[in-house]
């Protein structure tokens, strides 16, 4: 009987112990949840997130090209000579991306519409808080992009904009009213309906690190001129690389607004940084 008695003890002794751990488990992980921010980032309906992950990166080549068919044909063009310098205008830069983001802008606002997904993002635009917010996250971008200015001088020496800043300055002096409609705010609207309620949410449904780097490194790389590596080591190369940082960084600052604030405000301060060049560009 003692020994049946002492067994009886030892397995409970053991269930007390195991019950204690498994509380005390429960209990940190109940204040890791507590102390955790909710996250604010709108998770997209997995269709919608591919869609304008597609609509984003290859729509606006499909507009492009078929915009530039419908030129070429309304124009007479055949030589390839007169082809390449007539779509190598600044002028015709700015139309051609004028209509691409026209035409994208409108297919995606439309797919908001049809999924009742419209009226909900646009009232989020009626808080006082994302344009706040906004303003603290472009501030943020500018001074990490100062940052890596200072940076990239102190080693590199004076460094001058890359392919794509170059083009956009030159598209926006030749086409100052339609640049001003597609730079700053479709261009803006598009690109975080793309890369982040589109990519970022894909892959946050996964991982949030992965979401927040992915895109933004995929953000960074979409105003990366791949020409350059046709000739790897020239000042052109390097000129695309050393700003290569900015854009991912941004990238990151507008991730780290979606996760936390919400889809409004990276727009936002998306759209604050596009102003604020637009002007500056347009002034200088």
């Amino acid at each position: 009987m003692l020994f049946c008695y002492n067994n009886f003890m030892n397995e409970n002794k053991v269930d007390i112990n195991e019950t204690k751990e498994i509380i005390e488990t429960e209990i940190v992980e109940t204040k890791s949840k507590i102390n955790e921010k909710p996250s604010k980032a709108w998770i997209a309906p997995l269709w919608m997130a591919l869609v304008f992950i597609f609509l984003g990166y290859f729509g606006l080549s499909l507009v492009s090209e078929l915009t530039a068919i419908i030129l070429k044909a309304s124009k007479g063009l055949t030589e390839q000579e007169e082809i390449r310098a007539y779509f190598s205008m600044p002028r015709t830069l700015g139309l051609l991306n004028f209509i691409r983001y026209i035409v994208i802008f409108a297919i995606m606002v439309g797919i908001l519409e049809i999924s009742k997904q419209l009226v909900p993002l646009l009232k989020g635009f009626k808080k006082a808080r994302p344009w706040l917010a906004g303003i603290v996250y472009f501030a943020i971008g500018m001074g990490i992009n100062m940052i890596i200015d200072s940076i990239s001088i102190l080693i590199f020496g004076p460094v001058s904009d890359n392919v794509n800043q170059q083009i956009v300055v030159e598209v926006i002096k030749a086409t100052p009213v339609a640049s001003f409609i597609f730079i700053p705010f479709l261009g803006p609207i598009v690109e975080e309906l793309t890369y982040r309620v589109g990519l970022y949410s894909l892959l946050r449904r996964w991982n949030k690190i992965a979401a927040l780097v992915i895109s933004a490194l995929i953000f960074g790389f979409i105003h990366f001129d791949y020409s350059v590596f046709s000739s790897i080591g020239s000042r052109d190369f390097w000129i695309e690389i050393i700003n290569l940082p900015k854009y991912v960084s941004m990238g990151l600052v507008f991730g780290h607004a979606y996760e936390n604030e919400g889809p409004q405000t990276p727009i936002i301060a998306h759209v604050y940084n596009n102003f604020i060049a637009y002007f500056a560009t347009l002034l200088s």
